[in-house]
């Protein structure tokens, strides 16, 4: 009966911490806006980008381009194209850094 629950206790261990490999936390960055866009117009849901650069000393992002959340695309454009117009900052939030193209889930214009 001990051998089982320790090899219970082991296993859910094991898939404990297999379950934090490879996932990456939010991140918050504050970066100028490159330029916006708007894909796949013909579709029924057009898919919004923004390029963002990183404004820290390391930056993460050189001009990334990041999706927008289709709900909100236009109030996220709205917010970079002001930033962009204004030569202002953006202060986003994102699942992941490291994605080829990551998700931004929120987007505040900074002074």
């Amino acid at each position: 009966m001990k051998t089982r629950k320790a090899v219970l206790v082991l296993v859910a261990m094991g898939l404990l911490m297999a379950s934090f490999v490879g996932t990456a936390s939010a991140a918050t960055v504050t970066c100028s806006v490159d330029g916006t866009g708007v894909f796949n117009t013909s579709a029924a849901t057009p898919v919004y980008y923004v390029f963002l650069t990183d404004t820290a000393a390391t930056p993460v992002w050189n001009n990334k381009k990041c999706s927008l959340p289709a709900a909100r695309g236009k109030e996220y454009l709205a917010v970079a194209l002001t930033a962009l117009a204004n030569g202002k900052t953006v202060t986003v939030t994102c699942a992941n850094t490291a994605a080829a193209v990551p998700a931004i889930t929120s987007m505040i214009a900074n002074k």
